[in-house]
């Protein structure tokens, strides 16, 4: 591990460097780093993995996560669920399992599910959040199949694609589009039971833009509409704005 940061540190040396001597010798030793990381680093191995093989389902790639990431939508799902004993929720995109076990801080009762697309992310979910009343599973399986009649699904920072923020440049959503957005919601909005609730936050779409949104109200709370600066990208995958403006909470009426 210590050579791969070396690495590193001498690619950041070079990386500002005008001669073009340091331009070569900075990607030869930077395809080397990316080739020791893939190698050594469990987690960035299954990253690139993840990506290879599932490029057709996946949504955001990155697995950074925190604990209570999201505390507003969190303290609103408990508010709105004090009188359901126990609530079964769906992370969608749990990453290593901080978004899980924050829920569980809010809602000690609930039935909680994790579901990510990473392998790698699941293992460790199930090594740090290990819990009688969690399951962590692959959208694969036929256990995630099996999942319905939810009290809430919580889509936060997932349907997102990272070039898209930091290239200002970009007009249109290319790797990730909008109907891979729609196409997942649909899939999800069929788990979710009627009264409901649905959590997007951090999204490159609207989903007041799909073809579901007229079946869903949205909850009417101080703060459930909140502005960023972000890219907002339409139902074309046209960027039509460097800001966001976009409500995080949907009731589900039919």
């Amino acid at each position: 591990m210590e050579v791969i940061y070396k690495f590193k540190n001498i690619i950041n040396s070079f990386k500002n460097k005008n001669q073009s001597i340091y331009r070569v010798l900075y990607y030869i030793i930077l395809r080397v780093y990316l080739l020791l990381k893939l190698i050594f680093v469990r987690r960035y191995r299954a990253k690139k993995f993840t990506k290879l093989i599932y490029k057709n389902k996946l949504h955001q790639s990155s697995i950074f996560t925190q604990n209570n990431r999201y505390p507003f939508l969190f303290n609103t799902c408990k508010n709105l669920f004090e009188k359901i004993k126990e609530p079964h929720i769906l992370s969608f995109g749990c990453s290593t399992g901080e978004e899980v076990n924050s829920i569980r801080n809010y809602i000690s009762s609930a039935h909680l599910y994790g579901v990510d697309i990473n392998n790698y992310c699941i293992k460790q979910c199930k090594r740090k959040y290990s819990h009688e009343n969690n399951i962590f599973t692959h959208p694969n399986s036929l256990i995630y199949k099996g999942i319905n009649q939810l009290d809430a699904i919580f889509c936060l920072a997932v349907f997102q694609d990272s070039k898209n923020r930091h290239d200002e440049q970009i007009v249109k959503s290319k790797q990730y589009l909008f109907n891979q957005f729609q196409s997942q919601l649909m899939e999800l909005d069929s788990m979710l039971k009627i009264g409901g609730l649905l959590f997007i936050d951090h999204s490159d779409f609207n989903f007041l833009e799909t073809v579901i949104s007229s079946d869903y109200k949205i909850l009417d709370i101080n703060n459930n509409r909140i502005t960023r600066k972000r890219p907002l990208f339409n139902k074309y995958n046209e960027k039509v704005s460097n800001q966001s403006t976009l409500f995080r909470i949907f009731i589900k009426i039919q």
